[in-house]
């Protein structure tokens, strides 16, 4: 699911499966950082914030998981 974000101009990114989900929020100037949020079933969550420039390896390691 994408649609408009809190911040003006931000796009949040929505992911739901039967077992997890993440959503994404990423800001209109492209040279703030992109937060997130994911939780499973099994009670694991995720949190944080990341540069555009850079990938956030914790966070693509929890969605290898899933």
């Amino acid at each position: 699911h994408i649609a408009p974000g809190p911040c003006n101009g931000s796009i949040d990114l929505y992911w739901k499966a039967e077992d997890f989900e993440l959503l994404i929020n990423i800001p209109a100037p492209p040279k703030e950082t992109a937060t997130f949020y994911g939780d499973n079933k099994s009670g694991n969550e995720i949190e944080g914030s990341c540069n555009l420039s850079d990938y956030h390896s914790g966070l693509l390691e929890w969605m290898k998981k899933r």
